[in-house]
């Protein structure tokens, strides 16, 4: 598993970082934005990123952050094919990110397609 830098200081609405993720090297832009609805139709805000290979390639774009869904996942890119993209609340409380805690009550985290088949395998076996 690896936590992506998805950190955004207090009072901004966009960041744009690189990282390596499976040994790969990925560009991250990620944004607020403050016209998303919820279900209801209420504007609540939400944050979206963008992620390319370094020479601007682009692998997945508007890819809102949303808790228990594989992020990306209708990419056929690499790094969505050996592995997938969750959001994750820190507190277990299953709250959505708002502006002020992206990258720290909910991280985006990296789990390789061997760590996911690993725990699927695991709790199948719990329950036989």
């Amino acid at each position: 598993m690896q936590i992506l830098p998805f950190h955004i200081a207090a009072g901004r609405e966009e960041r744009t970082f690189a990282t390596t993720v499976d040994d790969s090297p990925y560009v991250f832009r990620v944004y607020w934005n403050g016209r998303d609805r919820d279900e209801a139709g209420t504007r609540q805000g939400a944050w979206y990123f963008d992620v390319s290979e370094p020479d601007g390639t682009r692998i997945a774009t508007g890819v809102k952050v949303v808790l228990g869904v594989f992020l990306a996942r209708t990419t056929s890119h690499p790094l969505t094919r050996r592995g997938v993209l969750l959001a994750y609340d820190t507190t277990k409380k299953g709250r959505e990110a708002t502006q002020a805690d992206i990258g720290w009550r909910v991280l985006v985290l990296w789990f390789p397609e061997v760590e996911i088949l690993g725990t699927l395998q695991a709790a199948a076996l719990d329950r036989a």
